[in-house]
């Protein structure tokens, strides 16, 4: 087995895609849009449900890849302050650049499409979104992910690496364990806590309520799902200080077990959205708040799990495509919003399904986004070592 985990990088990639249609899904919701920037009237409640999908599982499972890989990153590291500096660099520059040249593209959108601004581009980041409109988006995920890196690898320093002990620090990246199965039993611990730490949660703050600081969200916080985000990143170390082997079953059951598990969980998630998402109910009545942290707790570990054991079994390897993929994932997270905020406000003018133009903006969203990162942004001298 490749000591990189070939596959948690293309599990890793295969979710940057999946958040990419997600973002496409949202304007094509019959039950609303999150107040997306780009509104059309063409809609189907099958992307209700995939909207829901990708919204509750995709955050975890990015986070919680972060976390297992934060582990051999920092061994390799000279010291805690060489570490934080290369993150700094990997995270920090893009969401500064992203939020100077990238956002405001969504932002200058959003006001054509819903306020009917006429004036050009550059009339609106001068009077516009510069002196108040500054936004930072999708890239919330950066400094988000920078702050848990940063608090997670001091503490990891201090309590479990030893750097003048190099047995030690061998045996906390885990080259002289075996590989184990988690335990079912640690598993529900951790799924209880979840679901009681999202049920108040998101009882003290609406579900995809945002804490925004600075003009209109320079530094964004999701309120009622930070918990969950603190949790699977420490879970993504835990696992791989424990070297945990995914592939192996962890009921008799099986790999079958897991899919019928998964199917369930998620379709009663999809059933559960369809009532009860969205209404003051998911606030006001505790039994029907505990049911939906139920019900996202689960579709979070079931999914994440599921996906584990299919990518460590079929997709542990590398080619050419992969290693595009791998290479590209992050830039693709990166530019993807624009472009799917653009095509959106192209496809809004046209009198088609809304599969379609789900189709399309998906379509366009993926291919701009890899090529500008491979044949543009990977090219200029110097970015390339941030991307």
């Amino acid at each position: 087995m490749s000591q990189r985990l070939d596959y948690l990088d293309n599990l890793r990639w295969f979710l940057v895609l999946n958040v990419v249609g997600y973002h496409a899904t949202l304007a094509y919701m019959s039950l609303g849009s999150y107040q997306w920037p780009i509104p059309d009237d063409k809609n189907h409640v099958i992307f209700d449900g995939l909207a829901r999908l990708g919204d509750i599982f995709s955050m975890p499972a990015l986070f919680f890849i972060a976390g297992y890989f934060l582990v051999s990153s920092l061994s390799r590291s000279a010291s805690i302050w060489s570490f934080i500096k290369k993150k700094i660099l990997r995270l920090c520059i893009p969401f500064i650049l992203g939020i100077i040249f990238l956002t405001p593209i969504n932002s200058y959108v959003e006001e054509i499409s819903k306020a009917g601004y006429d004036q050009g581009y550059l009339s609106f980041l001068v009077n516009l979104y510069y002196p108040g409109r500054m936004t930072a988006d999708h890239l919330w995920y950066l400094m988000f992910l920078f702050l848990l890196t940063v608090l997670f690898s001091i503490a990891v320093n201090l309590t479990m690496i030893k750097r003048g002990n190099v047995s030690d620090k061998n045996h906390f990246q885990g080259d002289s364990a075996v590989n184990t199965a988690p335990s079912l039993r640690f598993l529900m611990l951790f799924f209880i806590t979840t679901v009681m730490v999202y049920f108040i949660s998101s009882g003290l703050y609406i579900d995809n309520q945002w804490l925004k600081i600075g003009q209109e969200g320079i530094i964004r916080i999701q309120l009622s799902r930070t918990p969950l985000y603190f949790l699977y990143f420490g879970f993504g170390i835990y696992a791989s200080v424990k070297k945990w082997d995914f592939s192996a079953p962890i009921t008799k059951s099986g790999d079958l077990g897991l899919a019928i598990l998964t199917a369930t969980v998620v379709i009663g998630m999809w059933i559960f959205s369809l009532f009860f998402y969205k209404t003051s109910l998911l606030i006001e009545n505790s039994y029907v708040r505990f049911f939906n942290a139920v019900f996202h707790c689960a579709t979070i570990l079931c999914m994440l799990w599921m996906l584990l054991s299919i990518f460590s079994k079929k997709y542990n390897y590398t080619n050419s495509f992969t290693k595009l993929m791998n290479e590209n994932s992050y830039s693709i997270y990166l530019v993807h919003m624009p472009i799917v905020i653009v095509s959106q406000y192209a496809m809004s003018q046209l009198e088609i399904s809304a599969l379609l133009k789900y189709s399309v903006v998906v379509l366009l969203a993926l291919t701009f986004s890899l090529a500008i990162s491979h044949l543009f942004l990977r090219r200029i001298p110097g970015l390339k070592r941030v991307l």
